[in-house]
């Protein structure tokens, strides 16, 4: 089983390939290898690809708030990328696994979303993400496409100074008070668990193609993922929790994209969202190993 991840430099990437490459032949494709902008990147890819049975896209714009600014650029990561991709691949037996976000739909449902609910994004980010997913749906029978949510990893997002638990700890070593959003709720998910995830199906060859919701147990508010943060650290530093209406931002955010992941259970355990937290701070050794 040959394997080839696309942004394999990323938060994700950097995980897919480090728990991967340990057991499988992993290849990692990074930005330095194609341009995904490029209108001939299939092209540049096709050669990559012809010996690989497997294929991890975790190339994506992330950028939640310059996308209602950058759209095309959004719109070319996103959707144009996926779709190439997927209709390259499409005509072989090569299986597909993308990358897709809870950021699809509206938050306002009033319950977790599960795989089968209509989407119905309410910002660019959320609907240059479904059109990918339209798109693989589409054209790559063997797809899997798996939503993820408040994605944390070692490696950090691209362009960002880091993700919200780096953040977060950051600025409550640098300030006495902080305020954080306590009416947006998601189910905060470890990169690392979105990699075992995708190991598991590779190696069970998992064969019901479709789409999963691949992330942590519960869920919980930003101000509730921060609180739990600074109490395991121990550190003091006040927190204030605020509506999203304190905070405008560019871009509308779901109230509630919490994701049910049952479905993905019956081949993959996700941890409970407080676990894989405690995982992380222990990887980045703030918290002991092992430690309560």
């Amino acid at each position: 089983m040959h394997i080839t991840v696309l942004g394999a430099d990323g938060q994700l990437g950097t995980d897919v390939i480090d728990l991967l490459s340990k057991a499988l032949p992993v290849k990692a494709l990074t930005r330095e290898d194609f341009d995904a902008t490029d209108r001939d990147v299939f092209g540049r890819l096709r050669p990559f690809l012809e010996d690989t049975d497997v294929v991890i896209n975790c190339v994506a714009y992330t950028d939640v708030d310059k996308a209602e600014q950058e759209k095309d650029l959004a719109y070319r990561l996103n959707a144009e990328f996926p779709e190439g991709l997927a209709g390259m691949l499409g005509t072989s037996d090569k299986i597909l696994f993308h990358i897709s976000t809870d950021y699809v739909f509206s938050g306002r449902l009033g319950r977790p979303y599960r795989e089968d609910d209509v989407p119905d994004p309410i910002n660019v980010y959320g609907k240059t993400k479904l059109a990918g997913e339209i798109a693989v749906s589409r054209l790559c029978p063997r797809h899997f496409i798996f939503r993820t949510a408040g994605l944390f990893g070692k490696a950090g997002p691209s362009g960002k100074a880091g993700n919200f638990i780096d953040t977060i700890i950051r600025l409550a070593r640098e300030r006495s008070s902080l305020r954080v959003v306590d009416d947006q709720v998601t189910s905060p998910t470890h990169t690392l668990d979105v990699a075992r995830a995708i190991r598991a199906f590779i190696e069970g060859g998992i064969g019901e193609y479709g789409i999963f919701n691949v992330v942590s147990k519960g869920y919980c508010s930003w101000y509730e993922l921060a609180d739990y943060v600074l109490r395991r650290l121990g550190i003091e530093a006040e927190l204030v929790p605020v509506s999203s209406d304190e905070f405008p931002r560019p871009a509308a955010r779901p109230r509630f994209s919490s994701l049910d992941n049952s479905k993905i259970s019956k081949w993959y355990n996700m941890p409970r969202w407080q676990d894989a937290v405690d995982e992380y701070l222990r990887i980045k050794m703030l918290l002991p190993k092992g430690g309560q």
